[in-house]
């Protein structure tokens, strides 16, 4: 989190998943807290702080959190679940699920509001650990991310990075 002057800076916020795809809650969000950033306490009694409930993988992973000019928080995640979703095994995910961007925004750490865009068509596969930095001559996000994509006269896909420009994290270039 990109610190500004109002934000109370007692602790260092962690935002994660557990990822050991045992449990539909282990590909959610969780939030833990540590005041020397060596020795964490996760939140909520160590439930999930967001699930995603606004696609059809039904999981989240590889979060990422920023701050954003308006001063509101966002939270930006990969829209993927071995456990959950409706791609079971890790090659399926690659080539034909997990298009979508989460995206959660808060104004104060506690109170989130979520959304999901495709990011990338049908015939492409998954959009991983999406990440965002303000781009001050554009005025927008610059989102970019990880897709496993086959050019024409490859034999196989590979995963290339992506990027695009949003202001709000509903609309895309």
């Amino acid at each position: 989190v990109q610190v500004k002057d109002e934000v109370d800076t007692s602790a260092y916020l962690f935002v994660h998943f557990v990822g050991s795809e045992k449990q539909a809650t282990d590909e959610q969000i969780y939030f833990s807290t540590s005041t020397d950033g060596l020795n964490w306490s996760t939140l909520n009694n160590g439930s999930p702080f967001l699930t995603n409930t606004v696609s059809n993988e039904n999981g989240v992973r590889d979060p990422y959190i920023l701050r954003g000019e308006d001063n509101d928080y966002y939270i930006i995640a990969t829209d993927l679940s071995i456990v959950n979703g409706n791609t079971k095994n890790w090659s399926t995910c690659q080539t034909k699920g997990s298009r979508n961007i989460i995206v959660w925004k808060s104004s104060d750490l506690k109170t989130w509001t979520c959304n999901t865009t495709e990011a990338m068509p049908e015939d492409y596969g998954c959009v991983w650990a999406p990440e965002a930095i303000w781009d001050e001559v554009r005025q927008e996000f610059l989102v970019f991310w990880a897709s496993k994509v086959r050019e024409e006269g490859e034999a196989e896909a590979r995963q290339r990075i992506y990027a695009s420009h949003t202001r709000d994290f509903h609309t895309y270039t």
